[in-house]
This record gives C-alpha cells, structure tokens and sequence, in this order.
C-alpha cells in the first residue's frame, strides 16, 4: 500500500467538531486504549473461559494480530520500547528503574513527534512506567494518573473534551487491570460462578516475592486451590477492565468518533503467565510473557473481523501511528505495519526478537534472549543455555529436544546470531 494513498484516504474522513459539522482533509484522531498485564487471556484470542465481550466485541470491528510480541516482558522497558520505537538491547533500557531521557538525550517520543505534528496529545492513566524518568512528561498537553486508572471519568471526560475541539488529537487511555494485586468486585467476580477456572499450567511455584506478596499467599508453594484462586481473580480482573473498556468505545460510538478515529485496543506491555511452564508473572522470553494482544481499527483500511498471523512486534506500534498521520518515521527501529491493513496475508517478517535481563537484578537464570517465529521459540539464556520450544495459540509452548528438530534449532540459532539485534529477517 503506498503512503501517500493511506494518508491521503485517512484524510478524507470526516471528522465531526462540538459544532456538528464536518470536516474534510482533517487528520485522523487517534486513540489508543492499553491495559496493564494483559496476556492472551481473552475469549477472542480462544481462552474460552474468560468472559470479555467487549473486547470480543472489538475484535470483530478490527483487525486481530494473533502473533504479536513484546520486546522485554517488564513494564518500564517494555512501555520504553514501544513509545519510542527502539530495541532495548540496542537502546540498554532493559530494566525496571531506568530513565530513558537522560539514557538518550534528544530522542521524541511518540506523543511529541504526535504533538510536533500538530496533534493535541492528552495520557489518562498507565502509558509510560513512571519509572522511566521525567521523559514520561515529553510531549504530552495533558496527562493525570499516571500509574493507572480503575474507573472511566477522567477518559471520558477527555474524549468529551477532546472532540470537542477542531484539533485533531491523540489520547492514551491506560488502564490498571489486571495487573495484580487482583482484587475484582463481586460483579466480576460473579461472572465466573459455575464455571471452570482452572490454572492454565502445571507449575505450582511463584519465584517473585513480589508476586507472593500480591497475589495474597505470601508464599511460594501453592495448592491447587491457591492456583485456582489466583486464576479466578485475574480472569475477573480482565472482566473488570474489559467492562470499562466496553463503556468507553460506547461512548466513543455516541460522539460519532469510532468510525473516524484509529483506535488501538492492546496490551501495551507483556503477557503474563498463570502458571504456563512452571512460572507464574511476567520476566521471562516464554511466550506466556512476551505474546501480547494486539487489535487495530483503522476506519476504510483495516478489514473488520479478520485475523492475521503475521509475525510483529510492539516498537511496530511507533510508526504504524505515524506512517497513519504522515509524520516522519526517522530514527525509528520498527516498522510500519500500514501494508498488513488491507492485505493480513501479505508476506512479512518470519522472525520476531524479545530480550530479558535487568542488570539491576545480579543473578537471573533466565535472562537472555529469543527469536521467535510463527510457531517455534528458541530462547538462548546468558550462561549459554538454549531451549528450543514449539507453541500453538493458547496451548503452553512445550520444550523439543534440539536432536528432535535440528534444521528448526539450527535455522533459528544461526538467525539468532547473524541477525541480532539487527531488523528482523523477511521471508
């Protein structure tokens, strides 16, 4: 698809003003809608046990990436990454407590080159990690609750506002759910009576005493009701969040904006594991922590209710948004996911890279790096350790004896190291 074409066709959507009227030529609004800890678990992405019309709702009025992938699974690294369009394993912002700007002075973010384009650029909620420094204030007109929010006002009221104007915008919604401590009302709660809520994984073993601590055992050996308890409270959580959501795009549907906005609907950092290959929480390069879901609706472009299995990542975000609006794309390591809108099938890349380690952390065994491909991970961990696993949608990704499979193990260990941490091979 040439850019020219895509901009210029998003140009003439009409995009109505607190008048009424219409205005031709006028860029897009965007809106982009993340939800903190959110893996796959969604009845839209085959978890059939989670109740979450909305976003299923969503689904079928987007396009659906089914092999999306985070870079690092922790929330500051992970929301760097994606907001500047940089790899962390070429930018060094691999860890919890690091601070982007004073790491790379000069660098525009995505909501300044958002705003340096001419867009009124507001943040409701969790959309940098506000550990990442005073760089989470770049560019920004407006920006409150900044480590989340649990309910809609202040995201309505800037919607309402917003398209009230005749600037175009771009706001950022970010929602806490369900990033733990998981403690979901009744209403949500309610939701999964009778059904069957079991962990999704045989491990019973919760490493982080951080996690230990928010999920209520305050230990690490779990029972099986422990497990299942904490499954239940997460799966409601999503409930809980997927609720807010539902309310927020009616809204958007009332203002007349849905269908004259692109709006994204994602996780916006990691996938979270509940207890997929003996691991419970995030911090890993399993695909449990690093697969995210991602939807996009882009009103005349994307094909509602379609699904692609193409293989992309979440520094693709950065200029996808840009290359939309027809703001300069410089200096960026993603790239514009704009030709899979029209064609989901197209040819695309076959390789997908996340790395893990936080130097702040001294000894990690299972820091390292991946290289993924549609249904294979290799995972090669900092002491030399590989893991060659196999995955398939929502089953856990199960380890396969490199001897087993050696011209998979061989290809992805020689794309590994030829390419890394270069842009990703094509077909």
């Amino acid at each position: 698809m040439d850019r020219r074409h895509v901009i210029a066709g998003l140009g003439a959507l009409p995009i109505l003003t607190g008048s009424g009227m219409a205005t031709d030529h006028q860029r897009p609004n965007i809106i982009y809608i993340c939800v903190d800890d959110l893996g796959t678990q969604l009845n839209c992405y085959g978890n059939a046990q989670v109740h979450s019309p909305h976003f299923d709702a969503f689904s079928r009025r987007s396009l659906v990436f089914d092999r999306a992938f985070c870079q690092v699974a922790v929330c500051t690294a992970s929301r760097t990454s994606i907001l500047l369009g940089k790899r962390p394993e070429l930018t060094g912002l691999t860890g919890l407590n690091h601070d982007w700007q004073s790491s790379l002075p000069g660098t525009s973010s995505l909501p300044k080159r958002l705003n340096d384009h001419g867009y009124r650029t507001v943040s409701i909620g969790k959309i940098w990690d506000p550990r990442a420094g005073d760089g989470i204030r770049q560019g920004w007109d407006q920006q409150e609750s900044v480590w989340g929010i649990s309910d809609n006002e202040a995201a309505l009221d800037a919607v309402r506002s917003s398209s009230a104007s005749s600037t175009p915008f771009a706001l950022f919604v970010g929602y806490r759910a369900p990033h733990c401590p998981w403690e979901p009302g009744e209403a949500a709660l309610s939701a999964y009576e009778g059904r069957i809520v079991t962990a999704d994984g045989p491990g019973r073993r919760i490493e982080s005493d951080y996690l230990q601590t928010c999920s209520g055992t305050g230990h690490g050996n779990l029972s099986d009701s422990e497990a299942h308890d904490i499954a239940r409270r997460y799966y409601a959580s999503v409930t809980e969040v997927d609720a807010l959501i539902g309310a927020f795009l009616a809204e958007l549907d009332r203002l007349d904006l849905f269908d004259s906005s692109i709006i994204v609907l994602w996780s916006g950092d990691h996938g979270y594991h509940l207890g997929e290959n003996d691991h419970w929480g995030k911090w890993r390069n399993d695909i449990a922590s690093t697969r995210i879901p991602l939807m996009l609706h882009v009103p005349g472009l994307t094909p509602r209710g379609q699904r692609t299995t193409a293989l992309v990542e979440a520094i693709d975000m950065a200029p996808t948004l840009l290359d939309l609006v027809g703001a300069p794309l410089d200096g960026l390591h993603g790239h514009s996911l704009v030709p899979l809108l029209d064609t989901p099938d197209r040819d695309w890349f076959t390789t997908a890279f996340s790395v893990w380690g936080d130097p702040d952390v001294v000894a990690d065994s299972h820091a390292g790096r991946s290289v993924k491909t549609k249904d294979w991970n290799l995972i090669q961990y900092s002491d030399g350790r590989t893991s060659l696993r196999q995955y398939a949608d929502q089953a856990p990704e199960t380890e396969v004896d490199a001897s087993d499979a050696p011209e998979v193990y061989n290809r992805l260990l020689s794309w590994m190291d030829e390419a890394w941490p270069a842009p990703r091979r094509r077909r």
